[in-house]
Parts: structure tokens; sequence; C-alpha cells
């Protein structure tokens, strides 16, 4: 997520991290204190007062601006309309995160240490998660992925995306072909989806024409298949 948000900063002049103010001229978008967007999609609002009380906890205060379909906590067990503030209690080891409901985030899992001073290609390769808050029936959601060999200045890159489209009776997921590609780029991966939000399994998932094996839940590791990962994720 963070290097596809660099590459749109570089593109557009847009920051990573903005204001509030800059997806909503609500008044309270210029008023509201502690908070940031980072990216479109995410709203941050760090916990910067000292814990209190037996539980040890903070009352922090978000104003979540506009938006069509709401918002959700980052683990979408619970869902918000925009254009109002939200009060909740957060522990020492919480930060208040929000995220627009329909939005679809390019995150990877946890990767070797030693990656990180080195092509990435191969271990994000096998680390792709599309991590989806899913929008009510009948809106529908994109995602955009772009990366680059991470290891100069080249500016040659890769592009995936990703629509999503809810209905009563199903959630279609579409992987689009790679635009574009750069030096060292892998020629396969793996991709993962996480649907956040979801307390049940679905009846069945398809790919193509292929029927998926349910996997047990929680999985011991993720294979071709679906699971559910804990009581507000499913991939």
């Amino acid at each position: 997520l963070t290097y596809t948000l660099a590459q749109q900063a570089s593109r557009t002049g847009v920051a990573i991290v903005r204001p509030t103010y800059y997806s909503s001229d609500e008044p309270e978008a210029y008023t509201s204190r502690n908070q940031y967007l980072f990216g479109p999609d995410v709203l941050a609002s760090p916990i910067s007062v000292a814990a209190a009380g037996p539980r040890r906890e903070v009352n922090v205060t978000v104003f979540l601006p506009h938006a069509s379909d709401g918002w959700s906590d980052w683990e979408a067990a619970s869902r918000f309309a925009g254009s109002r503030s939200v009060t909740r209690a957060y522990g020492l080891a919480a930060i208040p995160l929000f995220v627009r409901r329909g939005a679809v985030l390019p995150l990877r899992r946890s990767l070797p240490r030693s990656s990180a001073t080195g092509p990435l290609n191969d271990a994000v390769a096998a680390s792709l998660l599309w991590t989806i808050f899913p929008a009510s029936d009948g809106v529908n959601s994109s995602g955009l992925l772009i990366e680059d060999n991470g290891v100069d200045l080249s500016t040659d890159t890769a592009e995936s995306f990703v629509e999503v489209t809810r209905s009563d009776a199903a959630t279609s997921v579409v992987l689009s072909a790679v635009r574009g590609s750069y030096a060292g780029m892998a020629a396969a991966r793996h991709v993962s989806l996480a649907f956040r939000g979801v307390t049940k399994l679905p009846h069945s998932v398809t790919v193509g024409a292929v029927t998926l094996p349910a996997l047990p839940s929680p999985p011991s590791a993720l294979g071709r298949g679906f699971a559910l990962l804990s009581s507000q994720q499913a991939a």
C-alpha cells in the first residue's frame, strides 16, 4: 500500500499523509485535530495523551468525513456513517484506524528482514494480499498496486488492478492482467484475497470454472482454497 501511494504521490504531487479536508469540505474536516488520511481510504488518529483508569484506555474522538458507503474500523467489525464524529475507547496497544467501506488495499504478509535490503521481487510475488473491506450490495469497488524493481532509479513499473462487484447472491472479484513490466519482475505470483468483516464462510468459492475447497478454520497455512481466518476475516 505505502509503495503504491508513494508512486501516486510522485505522479500527482498529493502527499501520502494528508489532512482530512483533502477529501471533504465539511467544516469539521478543517477543525478536527490529531487525525490524518493515509492515502484516500485510510484514516488514522494516533493516541497522544496518557491512558487513565484501571483499564488503561483513552477515549478518542475522530471525525469521519463524507463517504458514499460509510466507514468501518480496521477489523471491519463496526460500521459508521460519514459526516459524523465517533468516540471510542482504545487500549495502549491500539491505534484508531478507519477505512472507507469498499476500499481494496494491496498489502503483503510479513517478509524476511533481509528482503528490505535487496530485490523484493521474490518476496513480494509470494506475499501479495488484497484486503477487501466489503461495500454494500450493488456498490462496486477497485484496488490498484504499483510496483518496480525496488533497487534503482528506473521508472519502469507494473500495475495490478482488482475490481470487486457485490450483489445479493454473490461477490465477484476480477484480477486484471498486469500492465507494464520492470527488470527482474516475477513471472508468476501467489495471490490471496482477505475479506474483512466476514463472520461466516460463503457457500462456495470458484475461480473461473474451478470450485475451491474449504480449508480448516483457521488454516495452518493458506493454500488453494478458502477459510475463515478469524471471527472477522475470511480468505
